[in-house]
């Protein structure tokens, strides 16, 4: 037979939540894996792992010792094989590019510019560009900086085959953009 029970407030949450037994304080399931029922199981077992291992180098510190041993050569012996695995997985990569070659070349350039850091600044100075080229003022309603939020929005969307170019982009406010969408501007009609 199913127990009703009366809604709860999580108390790591503070979401309203139907409790599947009457002893239940967080939302979510631990068997389901979610919510923060979950969260707290996982991170009770962690730290009651962490206290027996502190535990055990305080009584037993020979054992403690062997332990850290095993766990040592078990992160080496592990190691070895993610290395092997990461061998194979850049090998395959490395054929993918051989047969497609122009497929990966921007990419690798995106890649590239994000490790170094580059492509942040870059769109920093970019959006700066456009909103100084624009006056600071939203492109649809006329808006200007101080009353509204000013964002970058692509004149050709991404999705309808739009490039990020400097040309494509415009100055909106939130509301413009939000209402605007992905619709190109020429082909709506009132």
């Amino acid at each position: 037979m199913a127990h009703n029970y009366p809604p709860k407030i999580c108390l790591k949450c503070k979401k309203k939540y139907q409790p599947l037994d009457g002893r239940q304080k967080y939302c979510g399931s631990v068997q389901k894996k979610r919510g923060c029922s979950y969260e707290m199981r996982k991170q009770r077992s962690i730290e009651s792992a962490q206290k027996s291992y502190r535990l055990l180098k305080l009584t037993n510190p020979e054992k403690w010792r062997a332990r850290f041993e095993k766990i040592k050569e078990w992160r080496i012996k592990n190691s070895e094989k993610y290395k092997a695995q990461r061998k194979r997985q850049i090998e395959r990569m490395k054929q993918k590019r051989q047969e497609n070659p122009e497929k990966y070349r921007e990419e690798d350039k995106r890649k590239y510019e994000h490790r170094r850091g580059v492509l942040k600044w870059k769109r920093l100075k970019l959006r700066f560009k456009i909103l100084s080229r624009d006056y600071f003022t939203c492109q649809y309603c006329g808006k200007k900086t101080p009353s509204v939020e000013l964002e970058i929005d692509h004149i050709y969307p991404n999705s309808k085959g739009g490039k990020s170019v400097i040309e494509n982009y415009i100055t909106t406010c939130r509301e413009c953009n939000i209402g605007k969408g992905d619709v190109i501007l020429n082909e709506f009609k009132l």
